[in-house]
């Protein structure tokens, strides 16, 4: 009988190392699919993603304040759609703040606390941004993380030492220079939010651009490798079985 159950054992044990042996190949084509996807240059994927705006937009509280701060401007544009956000079409520099953009007025109480979303539709590395908003405005990109969290990504500056208008960052001259984050993050969401401390009682918004790459699908040689262990795993399991009942 012992040495029934000696052999038993040493059988799990071949078992489990053939499981432990198909877990690391497993983990290894994922590697490798990841690290290839990752290898290649990074594009928009915010382009052509849905957003949500939370919030009212388009309110300019008092017409007559705005026209004493810039001084050029005298009608009430209204709101650009929210897809106009991700259509990867940059407004050229100093392009005036209401024109053709997503705006609001903080003043107004309806929108203290505007955000927009956008759903990236699947898991995303993102490696970096560009915003284009009006001169004064500061920003926060957030990423929704595992925890079911908002988390801060990338704390987009004011370009106050431009001209007024639409500006791009990080670099206003250039619209291809990317902000590039110390680290990769992992989401399937953005939103971008005001600051607690408000510089600012005008805000726009004319393009949201995130650089990264898909999160790979498990392949199908992983599937089957899963396939694998669940099938050695219920070897084993009748194997156990056996060697308790003697």
């Amino acid at each position: 009988m012992k040495v029934f159950q000696i052999k038993r054992t040493l059988f799990s044990i071949r078992e489990l190392i053939k499981i432990r042996g198909i877990a690391l190949a497993c983990i290894l084509v994922r590697s490798i699919l990841v690290n290839s996807d990752m290898a290649k240059a990074a594009t928009n994927i915010t382009f052509d993603k849905p957003v949500v705006l939370n919030g009212e937009y388009g309110v300019l509280v008092n017409l007559s304040r705005q026209h004493e701060i810039d001084g050029w401007w005298d009608v009430v544009n209204p709101v650009a759609p929210s897809t106009s956000l991700v259509d990867g079409e940059f407004l050229p520099a100093n392009h005036i703040w209401q024109d053709d953009t997503v705006w609001w007025d903080v003043t107004h109480p309806g929108s203290t606390n505007n955000s927009i979303e956008i759903d990236l539709m699947r898991d995303h590395f993102i490696e970096g941004f560009v915003v284009q908003a009006n001169d004064e405005a500061e920003l926060f990109i957030e990423y929704f993380d595992e925890a079911n969290d908002w988390v801060s990504a990338w704390f987009v500056p004011n370009t106050a030492e431009t001209p007024h208008g639409m500006q791009t960052r990080p670099n206003w001259s250039e619209t291809t220079e990317v902000f590039t984050l110390p680290t990769t993050i992992q989401t399937d969401r953005l939103r971008v939010v005001m600051p607690l401390n408000i510089v600012s009682s005008f805000y726009s918004v004319s393009e949201i651009h995130a650089f990264g790459h898909v999160v790979p699908e498990p392949s199908a040689f992983s599937i089957c490798a899963m396939t694998q262990i669940f099938i050695v795993s219920g070897r084993m399991l009748r194997v156990w079985s056996r060697t308790f009942r003697s």
